[in-house]
């Protein structure tokens, strides 16, 4: 149980690392920074890993002890930035809360989870259902920790709150997508033989196929740096010269490539929070089914796509909306982080894209090489609530959903 927010840490990273979100199209990080990065999370782990065996060993004054050991390693590091020692020290802090309340140091583990709290640890399931933290679940100070922390995780009704309107900043700019006899696409056709890949299937199948594929041809690793060539053809060629992953963004740009190539409008749409200082986003791609005369959501990092309790394919939008309404969402069974960890529609949906449906930006123009570093820059737009502005939101602004998801032409 304890490992397990380890793991939540470095997993949680893949949104970090490299500047305000890896996922953001501003990111990049060099591979010297990420190799020094890399060492100094295996050496918290090794502490942290100590911490765990103690605590099964119920040896709870040496788990504390290692555990403030621990957090002054992590605040010394100069190679972990602000935010990702606040995700680290939000862990570490959990598990110490957890060791205080087994020795019967009651208020001192209530304090001591107010620390998670403030530095950013918000599972508030894991903390309803966690054991460990019997002994203080009395505590007046513990009530009014879950108290806030439940208001502060009410997604649902941050999202029901978030109106939008039919007036848009800029609603004369139309969103492009490149066509799939441009060479530049029948090269990257050409090249992974996709109308194989894809199958002679309906379209709805051929959709699905090419998600299926860029899942298991990629393995995703959030802590990896955005090589400079954003391209399907060189990123999975990096991919496989270096044995590497990379993170939400990059296979997003992959099957969005991938789709356009095979004659598919799609675009990949960064889907974000409400807080500014919640630094996890994610990205996920989009693809017109002309079958169903709509956008519906691929997610190449988990596999994933939603469909109604009728078994109709959903999008971003309708998925929203649904969360709104409380009404029913499908996950499909196969979603799976890497082939091994298998996702469910409450962590998934529930939780963690809940939080990430606030508001989303895209480029206005859907094609290849769009963010490599020598490619050619598009705009971007963003559709947010009315009355909302966040600090990163850049480009063009609107609150008018039927422009942002706008038919194409």
């Amino acid at each position: 149980m304890k490992k397990r927010f380890f793991f939540l840490c470095c997993f949680g990273l893949c949104f970090l690392l490299g500047g305000f979100m890896v996922c953001h199209w501003q990111s990049g990080m060099a591979q010297t920074q990420q190799d020094r990065l890399q060492t100094a999370l295996k050496q918290v782990r090794g502490v942290f890993d100590d911490v765990v065996r103690v605590m099964g060993l119920s040896d709870y004054p040496k788990a504390v002890e290692l555990s403030y050991q621990l957090l002054g390693q992590i605040e010394d590091e100069p190679d972990f930035k602000p935010y990702i020692k606040k995700q680290l020290k939000s862990r570490v802090y959990y598990n110490l809360a957890c060791a205080y309340a087994l020795a019967g140091e009651r208020k001192k583990a209530a304090e001591v989870l107010g620390e998670s709290l403030e530095n950013g640890f918000d599972d508030y399931e894991h903390i309803m259902t966690d054991t460990d933290l019997n002994p203080i679940r009395e505590e007046a100070e513990f009530k009014k920790l879950l108290q806030g922390l439940r208001q502060s995780r009410d997604y649902v009704t941050m999202l029901q709150k978030a109106f939008y309107t039919g007036v848009s900043f800029s609603d004369t700019l139309r969103f492009t997508y490149q066509p799939e006899d441009d060479p530049e696409l029948a090269e990257i056709r050409k090249y992974f033989n996709l109308d194989s890949i894809a199958g002679e299937g309906d379209e709805i199948s051929r959709i699905k196929n090419l998600l299926a594929w860029v899942h298991d041809a990629l393995r995703h690793d959030g802590n990896s740096y955005s090589p400079e060539q954003r391209n399907a053809i060189d990123l999975i060629r990096i991919c496989r010269t270096e044995n590497r992953g990379i993170n939400c963004r990059m296979m997003a740009i992959i099957l969005n490539e991938c789709y356009l190539a095979m004659g598919f409008p799609s675009r990949f749409v960064t889907c974000l929070p409400k807080s500014e200082t919640d630094t996890d986003c994610h990205v996920i791609t989009i693809v017109y089914s002309r079958m169903l005369h709509k956008w519906i959501w691929m997610d190449p990092t988990f596999k994933a796509y939603v469909s109604d309790e009728d078994g109709m394919l959903l999008g971003i939008a309708e998925v929203r909306e649904r969360l709104m309404m409380g009404k029913p969402l499908v996950l499909n069974e196969d979603a799976n982080w890497n082939n091994r960890t298998r996702q469910t529609k409450e962590s998934y949906l529930d939780r963690y894209m809940a939080k990430n449906l606030y508001w989303f930006e895209c480029t206005k123009d859907s094609r290849r090489d769009v963010e490599s570093v020598d490619g050619r820059p598009s705009e971007y737009v963003s559709l947010l609530p009315k009355d909302f502005r966040h600090k990163y939101a850049s480009g063009y602004m609107t609150s008018n959903p039927d422009y942002f998801w706008q038919t194409p032409e």
